[in-house]
Parts: structure tokens; sequence; C-alpha cells
């Protein structure tokens, strides 16, 4: 068997399908759970926190893309920004962090 570095590994599991077959599952019982409760919007995903924009991930690419094939509307958003624990400073303030997310209407 050949051996893979680490970027080698990294590029298998972004593209692995047994990963993006998992986060849709997860997505649809999300989404499911959040019908019953009579809500039309949910996030989905893995939450990515971050002072910048950061690049959305293959497997979260396929994720929005598998939900958009069955009608859904979804969406890479960032949350309020925050300033996170043990960065601020005497006063509150500090760099503004944001949590992106895949957020799903229907």
């Amino acid at each position: 068997m050949k051996r893979l570095t680490a970027a080698e590994m990294r590029v298998v599991t972004e593209t692995s399908t047994a990963k993006v077959d998992a986060l849709i599952d997860e997505a649809l019982s999300a989404i499911r759970t959040n019908a019953e409760r009579g809500k039309s919007m949910t996030t989905v995903g893995p939450v990515v926190h971050s002072e910048r924009v950061p690049v959305i991930s293959d497997s979260t690419a396929a994720l929005m893309t598998a939900l958009k094939s069955l009608g859904y509307e979804a969406y890479w958003c960032g949350g309020e920004p925050y300033v996170p624990r043990g960065l601020a400073d005497d006063d509150g303030a500090g760099p503004l962090y944001r949590a992106y997310t895949v957020k799903v209407t229907w």
C-alpha cells in the first residue's frame, strides 16, 4: 500500500463520500426536527470560527450542493461578531471572530 502524506490524506478525507453522506444525513435529521417544531430554517454542517470569511471545504460545498438538489436553499453565512475568551484585553476589546456555518431554509 502506498504511503500517503498528511496533505494527501486530507484530500482523501475531504473527497470521501462517506463524510458527505454523514453530513447530509445529519443535516436532513436537523431539518426534519426543526420542521416538526414549526420552523422553516436551521443551521447545519461544521461550524468554523474565524476572523475572516473562511474557504468552504469540499465536503461542505458537497453538502450545500446536495441540499440544493433536494430543493432546499443553502447559504454559507457568519453569525454575530464576538471576541473569543482569552483574546480580550482588560477593556474587553480584541480581534472580532464570527462563527460560520451552512444556513438552510425551505
